[in-house]
């Protein structure tokens, strides 16, 4: 099973613009008025380059992926050696409009969590009309909702532990029944240590280390969304999008993801302070921020 994502087209993007206007207009939302040409012509401007930055994201994740040894399945060489920790890349490929593609091995859930609601009954009776469909891997973040959203349902289990979200993450983990919340808390901060010093072993900093981005197996933790990562080491090839993007920032001695100071699209809970990484003055600080 695969899984697969591309970035967001011009015409997509200029899509999404009008939608917001236009929901902006029903919602009596009060926007300052422009001039008609200047204000159409600065969106399109805006389109363009947020056209081009996700091209650009796009690439960086390949590079990173690539970098660290998830290439293409099959192959036995690797960069780095992300193993386990990294979603392997299969491959670049075009759809029928010549959009590219990430394609990606689906990281499957590998835990044997009790499901009692509706949803997963509804799992069962597709299973059982196509036969065996893995399901894919939860987040942390699917799982710090946990409580939440039991506690809404107000589920009558009979374990008052069952829907507590230390609970469900320990069966995630394939943590043994015996094991105690601590225990589940220290398993979960020695994995994603783990998982976040073979990134940056590679010299690569993620930049957004957070519990969406984090998906459980019994293994631990597979990190996911290059897109904001950026590589400490200069690089001797790049795309023709990373080169096109690159040209008008300047460069930072052709390390991707770092070309103009690493400024990028970041989650500001989960983000360091100084969101402008440079390369000479340690980058991979950005990451023990987010982890912590």
């Amino acid at each position: 099973y695969k899984v697969a994502k591309r970035a967001w087209t011009k015409s997509e993007l200029l899509q999404q613009a009008q939608e917001a206007a236009q929901s902006a207009i029903t919602e009596s939302i009060d926007v300052k008025p422009k001039s008609k040409l200047r204000s159409q012509t600065d969106e399109e401007e805006q389109i363009r380059q947020l056209g081009e930055r996700c091209a650009y994201y796009l690439d960086v994740e390949r590079h990173c992926l690539e970098k660290l040894g998830g290439g293409s399945a099959g192959e036995t060489t690797t960069t780095v050696g992300g193993g386990r920790h990294v979603p392997t890349l299969v491959g670049v490929y075009p759809d029928d409009e010549n959009r590219d593609w990430l394609v990606f091995d689906l990281v499957q859930r590998t835990s044997s969590t009790d499901e009692s609601s509706a949803v997963a009954a509804e799992d069962a009776d597709a299973d059982s009309s196509i036969g065996h469909r893995p399901k894919p891997a939860r987040t942390l973040y699917d799982i710090l909702q946990e409580d939440w959203v039991d506690q809404r349902m107000q589920r009558d289990v009979g374990d008052p532990n069952a829907d507590h979200h230390l609970y469900v993450l320990q069966k995630e983990l394939g943590m043994a029944e015996e094991s105690t919340f601590g225990d589940v808390l220290d398993k979960t901060l020695v994995e994603l240590l783990r998982t976040v010093c073979v990134v940056n072993a590679a010299n690569i900093v993620h930049r957004d280390v957070k519990p969406g981005n984090l998906l459980i197996t019994t293994q631990g933790f597979v990190l996911i969304d290059f897109g904001s990562a950026g590589d400490v080491d200069p690089s001797s090839k790049a795309s023709s999008a990373m080169t096109a993007f690159s040209s008008v920032l300047g460069g930072n001695g052709n390390r991707v993801g770092l070309e103009d100071d690493g400024v990028v699209a970041l989650s500001p809970i989960y983000a360091a302070p100084e969101t402008y990484v440079k390369w000479d003055r340690a980058p991979l600080n950005f990451d023990s921020f987010s982890t912590a």
